[in-house]
């Protein structure tokens, strides 16, 4: 029986907060727009919207005049001042839907050269804990400087006491040391049984057409309440983990980060 020597856990103090309100959000199809960024931008105050896009924020008083942004990958995102927020009856937001031109056609005839990159320890030497908390993000830089198609996500799991994992998985690209941009056009949600997390976790990303040729960040985001219970991470020291508390806040570094990890298919 395998014993965890280190449990790491990434826990930022809670913010007191005065009230909490209720309100839901759509789309301009006036369907329920489900998993949506909901936050004060670099306040580490938010939450994320559920299923049916109904959502429960806890807000204070002093930030009357911040604004309040809703996001998601596909949309154009939605800000208003918190003091208009509370002052509306009916607290629905209507997104916005985003076009998006056709991808650039890339014909490569040589064979491309495959890599894995980021961290791939599966050990439980060193093991973080997941913080549920709805909108908490975690992931690693991969370096890069080559024109690369993402083929293959890696996820090592030390330990999960839920029934099944469910994730929006995140691509950016670096902009700066803590600014970063999503690349992506449409979400992608990583799914495993408990069986599955025994296992090196394997989320094919190849159908999505992912391109990068740059630096990038690959996250984890817990965009669903996964109920009673908890997650361990096998994770490295020494390599740089990013992470956010909350939807829209603030990226923070740490030096020690979780298993996840990319093949690459790079064409000469």
């Amino acid at each position: 029986m395998k014993k965890l020597a280190l449990v790491i856990s990434l826990i930022q103090p809670l913010l007191v907060v005065s009230q909490f309100y209720s309100g839901s959000v759509m789309t301009e199809e006036r369907a329920p727009a489900p998993y949506v960024n909901i936050g004060v931008p670099n306040n580490n105050v938010g939450t994320v919207s559920d299923i049916n896009g109904k959502f429960t924020i806890y807000l204070t008083n002093q930030k009357n005049s911040d604004s309040l942004v809703f996001s998601s990958i596909g949309f154009f995102s939605f800000s208003i001042s918190i003091a208009d927020f509370k002052a509306r009856e009916k607290k629905i937001i209507t997104l916005e839907r985003k076009s998006y031109p056709l991808k650039e056609a890339i014909i490569k005839s040589a064979k491309p050269t495959l890599k894995r990159k980021g961290v791939t320890t599966d050990s439980e030497l060193i093991i973080g804990k997941l913080v549920d908390s709805l909108g908490y993000e975690l992931g690693v830089k991969i370096r890069n400087n080559k024109h690369s198609r993402l083929k293959n996500l890696y996820v090592n799991i030390g330990r999960s006491d839920y029934d099944s994992l469910f994730f929006r998985v995140n691509i950016y690209n670096v902009e700066h040391d803590r600014r970063f941009k999503n690349i992506l056009t449409e979400p992608l949600y990583l799914t495993a049984s408990k069986k599955e997390t025994d296992t090196t976790i394997i989320f094919d990303l190849y159908p999505f057409e992912i391109w990068v040729k740059s630096d990038f960040l690959v996250t984890l985001e817990y965009v669903k309440n996964l109920g009673q219970g908890g997650l361990f991470y096998c994770a490295a020291a020494g390599k740089s983990c990013y992470f956010r508390t909350t939807s829209q806040g603030d990226w923070k570094k740490v030096p020690f980060a979780p298993s996840i990890s990319v093949d690459m298919l790079f064409y000469d």
